[in-house]
């Protein structure tokens, strides 16, 4: 009985210890993400910047900055939204 009840704990621990070590990992690979998803908003941000200080006239070049800008704002609006939840 007292194997039983010994085998049964050590499974329970083992279990939980997984549990918290897939926890932590699953949390930092998420800070991750999100950190790769910052400086990419930063990068979109810098070439629009870039972008509207020259004088583009091709018209599918302004379309992809046009895109790119609908994209970028959604992204900080996300990220503006995300902020106030936590």
């Amino acid at each position: 009985m007292e194997l039983l009840v010994s085998a049964v704990a050590g499974e329970l621990v083992n279990r939980f210890m997984s549990f918290l070590f897939n926890k932590y990992k699953s949390e930092e690979q998420l800070e991750k993400k999100v950190r790769t998803l910052q400086d990419l908003l930063i990068r979109a941000h810098m070439i629009v910047e870039e972008a509207e200080v020259r004088y583009i006239t091709n018209s599918k070049m302004l379309l992809q900055l046009k895109k790119l800008v609908e994209v970028m704002y959604q992204g900080y609006q996300d990220y503006s939204l995300s902020l106030l939840h936590d």
